[in-house]
């Protein structure tokens, strides 16, 4: 039982096996193998301690998978070179940067909460996608494509900041931002690439 315990660094060629139970360290680190098995669930960043993870978090890979993992904390947890192929990844509080292609490509769905953030320091492709009102993703100048499993759906009512970025929408995705009955949501003022389905929401202010 890893709950309530410290920072847990999983070094280059060590594996975490945490397969189909529920866990909390206080911070994730290292270049190692976290494996979730079918039903495991990790939750991580109590301590509020920026850390990088450049390893890899699998499960079974199978069609009744369940896995998940969690990010909380006000701290940042970097992803270089990293591999998250869980089936849920929430970002609930702090931020999170993909510092690396793609680091996020093996996720189904990722879900932004208020206090959480997801910064892109290079190209990511994800699954669905949800940004709850006040979550945020700073593209910076690079692109974030949607691709859609079909099985959680994407909502987008947060912000979607960054200079020169674009979203590529290659599935159904509901967005929702400006003005909406006096209800301020979030922004996003970059290019967007439709090869899906995008349902807008209104436009009001």
């Amino acid at each position: 039982l890893l709950s309530a315990a410290p920072a847990v660094t999983v070094n280059a060629g060590a594996l975490l096996d945490m397969s189909d139970t529920e866990q909390e360290v206080g911070a994730l680190a290292g270049a190692g193998t976290v494996a979730l098995g079918d039903f495991g669930e990790l939750t991580f960043g109590a301590l509020g301690t920026d850390t990088t993870f450049s390893g890899t978090v699998s499960d079974d890979g199978s069609a009744s998978d369940d896995t998940a993992i969690e990010k909380v904390g006000g701290a940042t947890l970097t992803l270089s070179n990293a591999s998250t192929d869980a089936d849920v990844f929430l970002i609930t509080e702090g931020a999170v940067v993909a510092d690396t292609a793609d680091v996020l490509a093996g996720t189904e769905y990722i879900e932004i909460d208020g206090a959480g953030a997801l910064t892109l320091n290079a190209d990511q492709t994800v699954g669905d996608l949800s940004i709850e009102e006040d979550g945020v993703v700073d593209l910076g100048s690079h692109t974030l494509t949607v691709g859609g499993t079909g099985s959680y759906g994407s909502f987008i009512e947060g912000t979607m900041a960054g200079s020169g970025g674009s979203l590529h929408v290659t599935d159904d995705v509901e967005m929702v931002f400006g003005l909406v009955a006096g209800i301020g949501f979030g922004t996003y003022t970059g290019s967007t690439t439709l090869t899906g389905h995008a349902y807008l929401g209104p436009f009001n202010g």
